[in-house]
């Protein structure tokens, strides 16, 4: 894999209103939209987008995201997602973002692994050489630590919900787009808790796709009563019991 110093891929976005919640902040799978976009937009200056792969049978697949929340933006404000490639192995590659305010200050930031998948079998397949070719290291960014060990199942739930895959949550691979699952475990807890409580961090693995009619039942543990509230997440077909992801978050009061 060829060495080169470049700057990050910039995206700005300005909030608009069906991005935030009742309390005008931008929400989770809002924000999970803007990271995906920036990803995309990056991999298509590249030459690695998600069209690219498809002429040649395959798509990108997010297996796991590790994201820390400083500060959430309002409706109208304008953030920057800042993103780039971070590295990558015979399986993995690595992405990075970085979410700013007009000031510089970090609102978020996330480290993401991306696996490649033949869309026939429907498996995953090592880094192709034509991505393995490009160059990717990034010295102006410091990397951040990629997520490691393991998160687990949810055993006795403290709180659980039902949806369904509708056409509109689908993506151009056919399958449930991944921010829905963040819309989805965020949904499974109360909404008198959403109310009161912002995102401060949040582990997630990607373990299946779901499809067009799924049913999914959402579970939530809750883990720490004081203090920072911690919940473990999964969420899995209703029919099947096979788990599409797993989660877990911290939370704090909202401040801002």
């Amino acid at each position: 894999m060829p060495n080169c110093t470049t700057r990050p891929h910039v995206e700005k976005f300005i909030i608009r209103a069906n991005e935030v919640d009742i309390l005008n902040r931008l929400t989770l799978p809002a924000l999970a939209n803007f990271l995906q976009e920036a990803a995309n937009r990056n991999a298509h200056h590249l030459g690695f987008s998600s069209q690219v792969l498809q002429e040649r049978g395959l798509s990108w697949v997010l297996a796991r995201m590790h994201m820390e929340c400083f500060g959430w933006a309002l409706l109208r404000d304008e953030i920057q997602v800042l993103t780039f490639p971070s590295g990558m192995d015979k399986y993995y590659c690595y992405r990075d973002y970085r979410v700013m305010d007009t000031h510089g200050k970090v609102l978020a930031q996330a480290t993401t692994s991306w696996l490649v998948i033949d869309l026939e079998k429907r498996q995953t397949i090592a880094v192709p050489d034509f991505i393995r070719a490009f160059p990717v290291v990034h010295v102006q960014e410091t990397p951040l630590p990629r997520a490691l060990g393991k998160i687990g199942s949810v055993e006795n739930p403290t709180y659980t919900a039902d949806f369904q895959v509708g056409w509109h949550h689908l993506d151009n691979n056919c399958h449930t787009n991944n921010m829905y699952y963040f819309q989805w475990l965020a949904e499974t807890l109360p909404a008198d808790f959403l109310m009161t409580h912002q995102l401060r961090q949040l582990d997630i693995i990607f373990r299946m796709e779901s499809n067009l009619g799924d049913r999914i039942t959402g579970k939530a543990a809750q883990e720490s009563v004081s203090g920072h509230p911690q919940f473990r997440h999964s969420l899995v077909l209703t029919d099947s019991g096979k788990e599409l992801i797993q989660a877990a978050t911290i939370w704090s009061n909202r401040i801002n």
